[in-house]
Order: structure tokens, then C-alpha cells, then sequence
């Protein structure tokens, strides 16, 4: 999946804003009564960086979550933190779903890899793979979250302008 097929602009967001637009695009599919969101992030965080990566990159985790993590279930939690320190913006999505098999761990950010043939492609966690780690210079890993979910944990260097509004 090419990650560059479209150009973007950088601007100046708040990342808080933007994940916060992206539970709400969900709608129903995020009632209060069903999924449980925290988001651990300054109101006043904002990056120099691709806001439409952001918003993909928040969707497909969240879409991941209410497909596959929640799938079979009634309620779900997932939590967000957001941090700016020692030069990095470090992401820790997790939520206390179905969690991975020992294979899905090892092949999530394969191409075309997915948990569920009938209602996925496969392409979602690959693009943000791709995202983080090609347009972002970053890193992102993957492990079973306290919970029994998943955790995933994303670092992006500050050379892009990182920074804690004053």
C-alpha cells in the first residue's frame, strides 16, 4: 500500500481534536453504553504533521477494535495516550478486547492478513504500519494489552515540529 499516492500538506493540529473528530465520525457504533473510550492526552499537544495520516491511523485502530476486538460482545474499552517527551510523540492504543493469537500478533501488519475473511481485506493495520514507519520516520509494536486485548505502541521522532503548546 503506497503511502504517498495522494500529497498531503503538513499543518499545525491538535492531536486530541483530531482523534476526538474521528470517535465521533463512528456515531452509533461508539455509544457510551457499549464502548468506553479514555483519552490520556494535553488539550494543548499539538504537531506539525499530516492530519489526514492521523485520522486514518486513529480509524483503523478503532475500526479494528469495534470489528474484531469487540466481535461477540456487548461492551468494549479502549484507552488512548498521547505523550510528547524527550523528543518523541509516544502513542499507547490498547483495548481490553478478544485479543491476538500467537500468528495475528506475528502478521498484523502483513498485507491482505486479517482475523475475519468474511468482513475485512486485510490492508488497515499494514497502511498504518506504512504510515508510522515510511511518512513518519517512527516505530510501532504490537503485544497483548494488560487487559487480555491489544496494546500498541507508536513513536514518532520530533523533526517534524513536535510540541506542547505553551
Amino acid at each position: 500500500v503506497a503511502v504517498n499516492g495522494l500529497p498531503q500538506t503538513k499543518s499545525r493540529f491538535r492531536v486530541k481534536n483530531c482523534l476526538n473528530e474521528v470517535i465521533h465520525s463512528f456515531g452509533d457504533r461508539f455509544s457510551p453504553e457499549r464502548i468506553r473510550v479514555s483519552v490520556i492526552c494535553d488539550d494543548s499537544l499539538e504537531i506539525e504533521s499530516y492530519p489526514g495520516d492521523w485520522t486514518s491511523i486513529f480509524t483503523n485502530f478503532i475500526s479494528n477494535s469495534l470489528q474484531h476486538g469487540f466481535k461477540g460482545r456487548d461492551a468494549g474499552c479502549i484507552q488512548v495516550e498521547l505523550v510528547l517527551a524527550r523528543s518523541m510523540l509516544s502513542l499507547v492504543y490498547s483495548d481490553d478486547g478478544n485479543g491476538l493469537t500467537a500468528e495475528a500478533q506475528a502478521r498484523i501488519f502483513d498485507p491482505f492478513f486479517t482475523t475475519d475473511m468474511q468482513n475485512g481485506i486485510g490492508l488497515g493495520m499494514h497502511l498504518v504500519y506504512n504510515l508510522i514507519t515510511q511518512r513518519l520516520g517512527g516505530s510501532i509494536t504490537v503485544q497483548r494489552s494488560s487487559s487480555g486485548g491489544v496494546c500498541f505502541r507508536i513513536e514518532v521522532p520530533n523533526h517534524d515540529g513536535l510540541r506542547e503548546k505553551p
